[in-house]
């Protein structure tokens, strides 16, 4: 009878692994979504030549008047990336499975704090970084055909009652490109922990001071409220319209999270030269701009 190598355990052991790992992939929270229009990818990179807006709604008098893609370039390469674990052939062979579980137990809740990071970063980053229109995502130069020029970006606007009322009006008139209201509303309102309580006084107090007497908070509920503790400014402020199709950022999948093992018979290179089992994650995504209308960001 052949004696059981650690290269029999590992394999015997990967598919229970996979049920792990994909039982938590399942279960880990993706805030993020929320805020992103996702894209299935076929190629390297997509071009988004739909960014910007559709026609208008006229009346048929003649003939059609059909609108094609928008001159906009927006590009969004996809990136390769990876999360992978060694097991060294010892710990098998002491049927040591527990650890082995417990760090591919582990990869779900680390791509998923990844895939925020990514998100919000993006979303930070868009006061220094070109949407489809040429200008910052967040920018006080937009402008697209007969819309003028528009502003998604307020500074010196530290989070007050007032200044929140300001910003939501601010947001209200985004025009598109033919000079027409795209009705942006505001749905949500998304701050740094170190903002949660000054937002949740003007989300949801009955009564507030306006400096002399007590009087209802016009406010409440006016729109609903994300505490995001990946936003790593504790300044800024954002205004969110998560109602419209296209969203703040894109999300662009290319290969969906996979689990993959290298488990492969004793004299596999991984196995002879370093005695030695992976395990990981592969996956290929990216992420872009949507539609600066629906994201305005203030800041003290």
């Amino acid at each position: 009878m052949g004696q059981i190598t650690s290269s029999d355990i590992a394999r015997n052991l990967t598919p229970g692994l996979k049920t792990i790992f994909m039982n938590g992939w399942k279960g880990v929270e993706l805030p993020f979504k929320q805020i992103v229009t996702e894209v299935d990818s076929t190629l390297p990179s997509e071009t988004y030549g739909w960014l910007g807006q559709l026609p208008a709604v006229r009346e048929w008098t003649d003939e059609r008047i059909p609108k094609g893609l928008a001159e906009y370039g927006y590009t969004i390469r996809n990136k390769k990336w990876e999360v992978s674990v060694k097991v060294d052939a010892e710990t098998l062979e002491d049927e040591q499975y527990g650890q082995v579980k417990q760090r591919v137990a582990a990869m779900p809740g680390q791509i998923a704090k990844h895939q925020n990071q990514l998100v919000y970063t993006q979303l930070e980053a868009g006061s220094s970084t070109a949407c489809y229109d040429g200008a910052n995502f967040f920018s006080a130069s937009h402008s697209e055909g007969n819309s003028g020029t528009q502003s998604n970006l307020l500074t010196t606007l530290p989070l007050t009652a007032a200044n929140y009322a300001t910003a939501k009006a601010a947001q209200s008139v985004f025009k598109d490109d033919q000079g027409i209201l795209v009705g942006s509303t505001t749905t949500h309102l998304m701050v740094p922990p170190a903002l949660e309580a000054t937002a949740r006084q003007i989300l949801n107090a009955d009564y507030v001071s306006d400096g002399t007497t007590t009087v209802s908070n016009i406010w409440k509920g006016s729109s609903q409220l994300i505490v995001n503790p990946f936003l790593t400014d504790t300044n800024d402020w954002y205004l969110l319209d998560l109602s419209a199709y296209v969203k703040p950022i894109i999300f662009q999948n290319r290969i969906p999270v996979t689990f993959k093992a290298l488990d492969g018979s004793s004299d596999s290179d991984a196995v002879f030269m370093r005695d030695a089992f992976y395990y990981g994650v592969r996956a290929r995504y990216n992420v872009g701009y949507g539609d600066w209308r629906t994201a305005l960001r203030a800041s003290n």
